[in-house]
């Protein structure tokens, strides 16, 4: 880890951090919602001239994170405040159980760039048992994938070159002996899965050819009939959240799924950053969840914590498209606490301007109270002095409401898987218990671009926020065959 200090000039001592604001992140961690109006309390010099050890000036760019909330010492915008020292009264509070690292005074974030070359593509097609050559349809790669059965790969040409890999016969179905039982691709007790080391054997080569071959390994997720091994890489020296290659492996040995990045993040500019004590002194500030109590308010469920998840950065909270009458009117449970065991300092995998970037974060390991394992809580680091206002001109102290009436705009979900089953396309997103939402496909350009949209809240309607696994479904003109399925802004969808 790169413990370089920023020190002032003039007197040779360590320059003191400011506080920092929260932020959405997800990738099999609890997301955090930014919170209310945080008095920013800067320390140091207003005045900063000094550069970092690796030369780079301590004014770089700001940085426009997508769900993320700048301080602000203005109270009389965005509602109210909640106090320096105090926590929010309606979430989470989170204790260390110890003392927690100072970590660097200085950390970079990271890019990708550029395209994805042919014969990165063709490297990766070998180890998924695809042959030929991939031919460009719009700005993806393709190879594979002639009829409806086939299996394919899809590479986005533009960076981070996210890829997806899916197997549509189902492995061992076509040598079932007639009258015999196979295995079967549903959830169910009759599954057959390779153990974790035979699937991490099995996916070695695939994650070589993407560029994690190195990256540390973990394989207890199953999904139907296919263990899943999961990459998470080192990047500068660091462990990630949310950059995961994803590897599904069958009963049989064989490849069954994947998805994940070919190209490899750069270092950028170096930012300012807070301790992992003031970090977590600003999650306790502003907040996050709600739990249940005797008031019988729902519980939220980390995304990503349902079997067969792969949460990205700041995915939404879910919902089945029925309002929820248990959760109407329902007062949030009072704060309940969370240990915080331990906090490594590393990257998180945020969005600026709609792309992916890694971001220097604290990955706090936390066991709620009553609880007998953990899970990890991401956090970035950023000094707030370097993001970015919202470019829509809303006011940063706290997320503005959104407006109500039947004029109010639309709001996206988080898309985060697709199945398909003939011109049935069904996509599985997180919403809220008390939110209908609709899904809607346009077909153009050898592609299908899916929305899920939620209408503005009802005027004078209190809900809880809780996480919800949820699937919608659109019919498509003709089956998908090797069309990619991709977001309003361009990001390919994984199937499921």
């Amino acid at each position: 880890m790169n413990t370089d200090e920023k020190r002032n000039e003039a007197t040779g001592e360590p320059k003191r951090r400011t506080w920092l604001v929260a932020a959405s992140v997800a990738a099999a961690v609890l997301v955090i919602g930014a919170g209310g109006g945080i008095a920013l309390q800067n320390a140091g010099d207003d005045k900063d001239s000094s550069s970092s050890a690796d030369g780079k000036q301590d004014n770089p760019p700001p940085l426009a994170l997508e769900g993320l909330a700048k301080a602000s010492g203005d109270s009389g915008r965005g509602g109210p405040g909640i106090a320096p020292g105090e926590p929010n009264p309606n979430g989470t509070v989170y204790r260390a159980a110890g003392e927690l690292p100072k970590g660097p005074d200085s950390g970079a974030v990271y890019r990708t760039s550029g395209k994805v070359a042919a014969e990165d593509v063709t490297r990766l097609a070998k180890t998924l048992g695809l042959e030929g050559t991939p031919h460009l349809n719009g700005k993806t790669w393709q190879i594979g994938g002639n009829d409806t059965d086939s299996p394919r790969l899809q590479v986005a040409l533009e960076a981070p070159g996210s890829w997806t890999f899916q197997k549509f016969a189902p492995p061992g179905g076509d040598n079932c002996p007639k009258g015999k039982m196979c295995a079967s691709t549903d959830w169910g007790k009759n599954d057959v899965v390779p153990n974790e080391d035979l699937a991490k054997k099995k996916a070695a080569p695939v994650l070589r050819a993407a560029g994690v071959g190195k990256a540390q390994l973990e394989a207890s997720e199953l999904t139907g009939a296919s263990r899943v091994v999961k990459a998470n890489p080192e990047i500068g020296g660091l462990p990630t959240q949310g950059w995961t290659t994803s590897v599904n492996v069958a009963f049989d040995g064989s490849i069954t799924g994947g998805h994940g990045y070919l190209k490899t993040p750069e270092k950028g500019d170096s930012y300012p950053l807070l301790s992992a004590k003031r970090t977590l002194d600003e999650l306790n500030r502003t907040g996050g969840t709600y739990r249940s109590g005797k008031g019988g308010c729902a519980e939220p469920v980390p995304l990503g914590a349902e079997e067969g998840t792969d949460t990205k950065g700041g995915a939404r909270l879910p919902h089945d498209g029925t309002d929820s009458k248990d959760t109407k009117d329902c007062k949030p449970a009072k704060p309940h606490t969370s240990t915080v065991k331990k906090a490594v300092f590393g990257l998180s995998a945020q969005s600026e301007k709609g792309r992916q970037i890694l971001v220097p974060s604290w990955h706090y390991s936390v066991r709620p109270e009553g609880a007998t394992s953990d899970f990890t809580v991401v956090h970035p680091a950023i000094d707030p002095r370097f993001l970015a206002q919202p470019s829509t001109g809303a006011p940063a102290d706290r997320p503005s409401p959104r407006p109500t009436g039947p004029n109010a705009p639309l709001k996206d979900a988080k898309i985060e898987k697709y199945t398909v089953k003939g011109k049935e396309l069904t996509v599985h997103f997180y919403g809220s218990v008390c939110k209908k939402y609709s899904v809607s496909a346009k077909e153009e350009g050898g592609k299908v671009t899916v929305r899920v949209t939620e209408p503005a809240a009802k005027p004078g309607k209190v809900c809880v926020q809780m996480a919800k696994k949820m699937d919608l479904s659109v019919q498509l003109d003709k089956p998908l065959a090797e069309r990619e399925v991709v977001t309003k802004l361009g990001d390919v969808v994984a199937p499921k």
